[in-house]
């Protein structure tokens, strides 16, 4: 018998969804995953890394700054005022917290900017400067920051980012020495720590109970804030500080309600700052330094 071969129906074995949908399924599954992977390594890494002991941290990470700026070409006026912030920072302290160190720098920067880098590396602009006419507002600019330490939260910002990036790099096989070591750079130069509203509020709470208990009173606390607001500063293309640490009218109002019931006379700012922010003003870069290790962009 001779076989007839027989033409096949249209739709034999032919898919009813277009083939696009299952890639697209297939693609979303992967994607989430690696978007969840990613999430649960920067959840673990939060946690864990706030058991490095303090003084792995200051091994690790408070000598270089100093050296650093010892090799600087820095005018007498920054010197004076640096000193005298790194007293200020030392005064604000607390026993509690003795085994933390600190270093105080002042980078010229026309924008208003304070932020602390894991090892205990507070760097204030002299833009900064002029919006404070109290010692007090400035040691609550400096007590935020020094609260982060305490808290851990630069570090931790840090290590969460440090392993969100391994675990990227994991997942695409790309080259991880160069991407981790850029990505630490950058959180290097610009300070770039990002924090949780939460971590913001305990900084702003801890920080005024320094303020506290260094003039017995909380007067000047909100002053930085209410100049940034008023000042309206702040915007899109605005440095990292102001975008996360905004001046809010809850913030402000926080930090209101306990000038109120904490009463007391300003302390005024001593001629360092006067000094440093004339020299600035006259243009002669007193400020300027060789270093770019913190920068804010």
């Amino acid at each position: 018998m001779k076989y007839t071969p027989k033409t096949i129906p249209e739709g034999i074995n032919t898919p009813t969804e277009h083939p696009l949908r299952e890639f697209a399924l297939l693609t979303s599954g992967v994607i989430a995953a690696v978007l969840l992977l990613v999430l649960a390594a920067g959840l673990l890494s939060d946690y864990l890394v706030r058991f490095i002991p303090v003084e792995k941290e200051n091994e690790w990470l408070s000598g270089h700054v100093s050296v650093q700026h010892e090799n600087e070409n820095v005018s007498p006026e920054r010197r004076s005022l640096e000193s005298y912030l790194q007293t200020l920072v030392e005064q604000l302290g607390d026993d509690e917290h003795r085994n933390f160190l600190f270093t105080v720098r002042v980078i010229d920067e026309a924008a208003p900017n304070a932020f602390v880098m894991p090892g205990g590396h507070i760097y204030i602009t002299s833009g900064l400067l002029p919006m404070v006419s109290s010692e007090n507002a400035l040691a609550m600019v400096l007590g935020h920051e020094i609260a982060h330490q305490y808290h851990r939260d630069p570090i931790r910002s840090l290590g969460r980012g440090i392993v969100i990036m391994l675990a990227l790099v994991a997942v695409s096989g790309a080259d991880a020495g160069g991407l981790v070591q850029s990505f630490v750079a950058d959180a290097a130069n610009i300070g770039q720590l990002a924090y949780s509203r939460e971590q913001e509020a305990d900084a702003d709470a801890t920080g005024v109970e320094l303020v506290m208990r260094r003039y017995g009173h909380a007067v000047g606390a909100s002053e930085f804030f209410r100049a940034l607001d008023d000042n309206r500063v702040y915007d899109s293309a605005t440095p990292f500080f102001l975008r996360t640490h905004p001046g809010t009218k809850d913030r402000i109002d926080f930090l209101r309600r306990y000038e109120m019931e904490r009463q007391g006379p300003l302390t005024p700012l001593p001629g360092v700052v006067g000094d440093y922010v004339a020299a600035c003003a006259a243009g002669d870069g007193v400020g300027k330094t060789e270093t770019d290790a913190a920068k804010p962009r």
